[in-house]
């Protein structure tokens, strides 16, 4: 079975494909544009591999929370994908990817979500115990308890300010292509409906600025 995986909810892009012959993946880094480097990386991926792109059976990508931009490019690219193979997208938590390769202890997930906040999840023994959430530095404070171990993308940045505020956490030393970590977690979920999108939590600019004007408060 041919599964592409992919994360663009950041400023990084993961990619990984598994075919009968293995895996293979890639990271593009921190100044990627991933509406120009996405499908040109999974195509060489693909020939890496000795396919072509209708030969993908299951498309597994992040579908938030993270870069508004980074997954309505995911998603509309994993969507044009599988309209030409014919194959099934299921999209997962970003933040439940990024802390899937701990399985023990209370894991704290965070991904920057701009404007002095962060988009955070509470995992223990791999059980999910806070919903995707978008938090202050405070209230990312607030669910920590001491000996928590911090993952994500973010995590050392978020680790710093924990340790500010008083509070004794882990952070997670590894370093993983969370691509293949949704290798890991596709067959635990459900086909995609073809109307899903992208998960944001909150309102984009465009969205705020529109109710703005609608409040009369522009």
């Amino acid at each position: 079975m041919n599964v592409l995986a992919f994360d663009s909810a950041t400023d990084k892009l993961y990619i990984a494909l598994r075919t009968d012959k293995g895996t293979v993946s890639g990271c593009l880094g921190e100044a990627c544009q991933h509406s120009e480097e996405l499908l040109p990386s999974i195509i060489s991926l693909c020939e890496k591999s000795g396919i072509g792109l209708k030969d993908i059976d299951m498309i597994v990508t992040t579908r938030g929370p993270g870069s508004f931009t980074g997954l309505r490019i995911g998603m509309a690219t994993a969507k044009g994908i599988a309209m030409g193979a014919g194959c099934p997208v299921r999209s997962v938590s970003s933040l439940l990817c990024y802390s899937s390769h701990i399985k023990k202890g209370r894991v704290v997930a965070v991904v920057d979500a701009k404007k002095a906040r962060w988009y955070t999840a509470v995992f223990e023994d791999g059980r999910r115990i806070c919903e995707d959430s978008d938090f202050t530095d405070e209230e990312v404070a607030a669910v920590v308890e001491n000996g928590d171990i911090v993952t994500g993308p973010d995590r050392e940045r978020v680790c710093d300010m924990l340790e500010k505020a008083g509070k004794t956490v882990q952070k997670d030393s590894c370093d993983i292509n969370y691509a293949e970590a949704l290798l890991g977690l596709w067959q635990d979920t459900e086909d995609d409906d073809i109307g899903q999108g992208p998960v944001y939590i909150r309102r984009s600019d465009a969205e705020e600025m529109l109710l703005a004007r609608r409040e009369g408060k522009l």
